[in-house]
């Protein structure tokens, strides 16, 4: 008989919120969906665990340790020496909840949720931020049908607009 693992014990710990790494590298989406059932979308937060190639065209980087990665649209960032050892993930938050809706079937509030309010509850700032409502600060992100951010507003004011 096999032994729970860590990710088992968490599906069935009614106390614990789970993240999920959502560039569907790092958890399947097969996976994904599994975690959404067993601990329902209020206690499942999606985030991306980037790092310094977040951003960056596909090419070949170096850490600040001195080892150096490759980074490929819709990948993750991967050691150049052994590409099986990833060494983070180059998500941003609107790719993620585009994974989140285009390839776990979540709905766009479903997928927002997790991206967003959950996030906001489990620190203990759902009063103030990740969601639209009177008296909450004004943080907002407008991406388009591909899930391209257009415009950025941080407490209301303009921080980013694409050109």
């Amino acid at each position: 008989m096999r032994e729970p693992s860590l990710t088992d014990l968490c599906l069935i710990t009614e106390e614990l919120t789970v993240e999920i790494i959502s560039d569907m590298v790092h958890v399947h989406p097969a996976l994904a969906q599994l975690a959404l059932k067993a601990k329902g979308e209020e206690n499942v937060v999606s985030i991306t665990d980037s790092m310094v190639g977040t951003g960056l065209p596909d090419g070949v980087y170096k850490m600040s340790d001195g080892r150096e990665f490759s980074t490929r649209k819709d990948d993750v960032a991967r050691l150049t020496r052994d590409s099986k050892v990833i060494v983070g993930s180059i998500l941003t938050m609107n790719y993620a909840l585009r994974n989140l809706v285009k390839k776990c079937g979540l709905s766009l509030i479903q997928a927002s949720k997790l991206t967003s309010f959950n996030s906001a509850r489990v620190m203990g700032l759902e009063e103030e931020i990740g969601s639209l409502e009177v008296g909450k600060s004004a943080d907002l992100t407008v991406l388009n049908s591909s899930f391209d951010c257009l415009l950025t507003l941080i407490e209301g004011r303009v921080a980013y607009r694409k050109k």
